[in-house]
């Protein structure tokens, strides 16, 4: 625990001093008379997460920073469970003590049964080799020395004489992929795992909803007549011949770095898809642009000659090879999708991973283990944020329906079949009669819509 501690504490603000020790260690400590004002804080280790740090210290506790391994608050099963069970017997909600108690026996018990044996030094090696043991505190790495290591540290502070955790994501800081808040989350599962979230380079189902959630197209579809409507766009027209579209864009849409999504954003992206070195997998989208073929094949590398333009920051123009009355909605699609270009020539192959990535959708990627799990969180920067409700969506990558299907009945996950990981043919008569799930299961058609360019 030392060593995450550590490196958590490293994050906290200049100006605050830390302190170790027990409660009752801080009625010595006035912050103002050492010399850092009404403003500074205490930063204490574990010893002082107790109730004694306010009853001990009284108004000189407020905004103290105290850290825990322990946080009621997490919406993964066994913590959910355990709040529940102790909430009920004693009336209280569990603190960290009671939690570490909880999660001391129970992995005692689990080493007992691996073991088959009660004999203390037999106990003790085999503990040494559990790997990654889950309690309600979060899991459990022994070394040799038997010392835990790995574990999530939280940070709690007093506000008005109570404790209030302090959730890392309100300071941009990384994400825990093993927490999830039940409430704010939707638990997607996808079928094997997303290669790209590149809209140059998308090809899969996952991969294409997850770049409509990061990056906006000039249009989107009305959910209940199918048909092309304004989004990063708030409007179009088009010549009388049928061969010139002019789009006027948003001027409330910024990147997540704060900067402006401009019209030159979207000319940018089209000319990288259109190199032939991009090699983007559905770059024939863009053939029914003037030049656009040409410069792809490599007969043309006059890219000026390609027909889309940016006359200014908030206006972009299409001159087509031919009249075609489906573009509005060809410019949906993600090769049509702005860019940032600073991110992508300053990271290279690597501007997709979470510290690097600039979007401009309702999401923002927060985590990617690309063996398991994709974490989006809502983006403050999105134009229309206060309509977004969902505050996060993470996509599972399940190799196998049958396992998605058990997670779903463990409510681990949100969704399953559609356009997500299958529901087996051979369940769904059970999920139709099951009195559990009959009422969640639904039959109806899909609507696919191809674009011929």
């Amino acid at each position: 625990v030392q060593n995450s501690f550590v490196g958590d504490t490293q994050r906290i603000p200049a100006g605050q001093y830390f302190r170790v020790g027990q409660p009752a260690g801080i009625r010595y400590t006035d912050k103002a008379d050492a010399g850092y004002g009404d403003q500074a804080r205490v930063i204490g280790g574990t010893d002082m997460d107790s109730p004694e740090l306010v009853t001990t210290a009284g108004r000189s506790a407020e905004g103290a920073i105290v850290a825990t391994v322990f946080n009621p608050e997490t919406q993964d099963r066994e913590t959910r469970e355990f709040v529940r069970r102790f909430l009920t017997k004693y009336g209280v909600v569990p603190d960290t003590w009671a939690a570490q108690g909880y999660d001391a026996l129970s992995v005692l018990a689990a080493a007992i049964r691996k073991a088959n044996s009660t004999v203390p030094i037999v106990v003790a090696s085999t503990l040494r080799f559990i790997d990654d043991w889950r309690g309600v505190t979060g899991s459990y790495v022994f070394t040799k020395e038997g010392d835990v290591q790995g574990k999530t540290v939280f940070f709690k502070i007093v506000k008005d004489g109570k404790f209030e955790f302090m959730y890392r994501e309100k300071a941009g800081e990384e994400v825990n992929p093993a927490y999830v808040r039940e409430d704010t989350t939707l638990r997607i599962p996808i079928e094997g795992s997303v290669s790209t979230i590149d809209p140059g380079q998308t090809v899969e189902m996952g991969s294409i909803e997850i770049t409509a959630q990061l990056f906006l197209g000039l249009t989107n579809f009305d959910p209940k007549t199918y048909q092309p409507v304004p989004e990063l766009a708030t409007g179009w027209t088009v010549s009388d011949d049928g061969k010139s579209y002019r789009f006027r864009l948003r001027d409330d849409v910024k990147w997540t770095d704060g900067s402006q999504v401009t019209a030159h954003d979207i000319v940018w992206a089209i000319h990288r898809n259109l190199n032939p070195d991009t090699k983007s997998p559905y770059v024939s989208s863009l053939y029914v642009l003037k030049n656009a073929e040409a410069v792809n094949k490599g007969k043309s590398s006059d890219y000026s000659q390609i027909g889309v333009n940016a006359p200014d920051d908030f206006t972009i123009e299409f001159t087509l090879e031919h009249p075609a009355t489906h573009f509005p909605a060809l410019t949906g699609l993600w090769m049509y999708r702005p860019l940032h270009r600073k991110a992508i020539e300053d990271h290279k192959e690597k501007w997709t991973e979470p510290k690097n990535i600039q979007s401009n959708g309702p999401y923002k990627l927060a985590y990617w283990n690309k063996a398991q799990v994709m974490i989006l969180r809502k983006n403050p920067a999105y134009y229309d944020a206060k309509n977004v409700r969902i505050e996060e969506v993470r996509y599972y990558n399940i190799p196998q329906g049958s396992v998605g299907l058990e997670m779903y009945r463990n409510n681990e996950l949100d969704i399953l079949g559609g356009i997500y990981l299958k529901i087996p043919f051979a369940e769904i008569l059970n999920l139709r009669t099951d009195p559990r799930f009959r009422r969640e299961y639904s039959q109806t058609a899909a609507v696919c819509l191809d674009l011929l360019t």
